[in-house]
């Protein structure tokens, strides 16, 4: 999880918190993301001679794609003060 604080129009601080999804979570848990020359994209990684599992398939615009930004696995979390304080 990552937290930002930005200021907003009155100069008080605005928190922003975002993390990867779960899906995201489970694919690099299983080894599914490979190398990337840019730190702008991501890559699924290549199966192995002795691998005889398949690899996920990435779709983008209904295209079979290898690389990938990575804002398909951001969420945005809720982030805020209760205005009532219950005991």
């Amino acid at each position: 999880m990552t937290v930002v604080i930005r200021p907003d129009e009155n100069g008080g601080a605005v928190p922003e918190a975002y993390m990867v999804s779960d899906l995201c979570q489970v694919m690099e848990r299983d080894n599914l993301f490979g190398k990337s020359e840019s730190r702008k994209l991501m890559n699924m990684r290549k199966i192995g001679d002795n691998e005889i599992e398949k690899l996920p398939t990435v779709m983008l615009e209904n295209k079979e794609v290898e690389s990938f930004g990575p804002e398909f696995f951001i969420v945005n979390l809720n982030t805020g003060i209760p205005k009532v304080q219950y005991n």
